[in-house]
């Protein structure tokens, strides 16, 4: 099963991105290969809030996603 698609059946099964709330929500991240993707569990749904390239400068992450609330 792909990393992405598991997210629809175990959405918090991923490490926690502490300091960082999308409306309210958690935020959780999952690497896979070069790429950590950002997400939201919420009830209903999974949103994915960005797709992050791994050889970008990690001290901008809180910064692009304090963006998003």
């Amino acid at each position: 099963m792909d990393n992405v698609e598991q997210l629809a059946s175990f959405p918090h099964i991923e490490e926690q991105y502490e300091g960082a709330t999308y409306k309210g929500c958690e935020v959780r991240k999952i690497a896979i290969r070069q790429i950590t993707v950002f997400y939201s569990p919420q009830s209903d749904k999974v949103t994915i809030l960005a797709v992050w390239n791994n050889y970008q400068d990690p001290n901008s992450i809180p910064y692009r996603l304090s963006e998003l609330e």
